[in-house]
C-alpha cells in the first residue's frame, strides 16, 4: 500500500491526482515478507 506522510499524518491510498508538497514523504506499507520479495527482484 502506498501512503503519503503529510504534516504528521499518513494518508493511505492517496487519490491519483494528489500532489506532493515540499515536505511530504511517500511511504510504502506492507508485510515485511512481501517487501523483502520485492527488494530481491
Amino acid at each position: 500500500m502506498l501512503a503519503i506522510h503529510h504534516e504528521g499524518e499518513l494518508i493511505a491510498n492517496p487519490p491519483p491526482d494528489s500532489r506532493l508538497e515540499e515536505n511530504d514523504t511517500i511511504v510504502v506499507l506492507g508485510p515485511s515478507e512481501e517487501l523483502r520479495a520485492i527488494a530481491e527482484d
